[in-house]
């Protein structure tokens, strides 16, 4: 994510077997990260960036303002 100034994601719908999916793409000019889920939310992109790894957030001055 530090690689470039903007990550640009898009979540667009798909079908996996029948049941409709959400393609998580997250790229820029030197990557790209594409996953399926079964929601879409912000959460859920937070997921896919940790790879599976639990959850962490940061509350600080540069957070807050």
């Amino acid at each position: 994510m530090r690689s470039s100034p903007w990550p640009p994601s898009d979540d667009p719908s798909t079908r996996v077997n029948g049941p409709n999916q959400h393609g998580q793409v997250v790229c820029n000019p030197l990557y790209t990260a594409s996953h399926t889920t079964a929601a879409t939310a912000r959460l859920t992109i937070i997921d896919v960036l940790c790879h599976g790894q639990p959850r962490r957030f940061r509350l600080n001055a540069a957070a807050l303002s």
